[in-house]
């Protein structure tokens, strides 16, 4: 029960952006565990996340790509930067980033990662 209790915990802390909250939970012997860290907005939490053992995988450089380009570089640090061609290997082409649903944050993206890489 307290495991399934501190997983709503800790998914309601990230969604909040409560960092802080996080570290006390830590400092007090709860395990973090995340199952959506896919959701992440913040990358000082993705930082506390990744060193307390969470996953990151797939779905959260899919998901940084609508988010802060420092939570997407971060991401690429954590994977070994990979190349433009790696966002192919997952289905994710550039074009989208260009003519997505939000284009002004898409462009912005866009060229934050060609600068990222050039």
């Amino acid at each position: 029960m307290e495991s399934l209790f501190a997983e709503d915990i800790c998914y309601w802390a990230v969604r909040k952006n409560q960092l802080n909250f996080l570290i006390n939970l830590k400092d007090c012997g709860w395990e973090i565990k995340v199952n959506c860290i896919f959701a992440l907005k913040n990358l000082d939490i993705l930082k506390f996340l990744y060193k307390s053992g969470c996953e990151v995988n797939k779905n959260t450089l899919f998901h940084a790509l609508n988010e802060d380009i420092e939570i997407l570089k971060y991401v690429h640090e954590i994977f070994g930067k990979p190349k433009i061609l790696f966002y192919e290997k997952y289905g994710i082409s550039l074009n989208s980033l260009v003519f997505g649903m939000d284009c002004s944050n898409y462009r912005k993206i866009y060229f934050d990662i060609l600068n990222f890489y050039l």
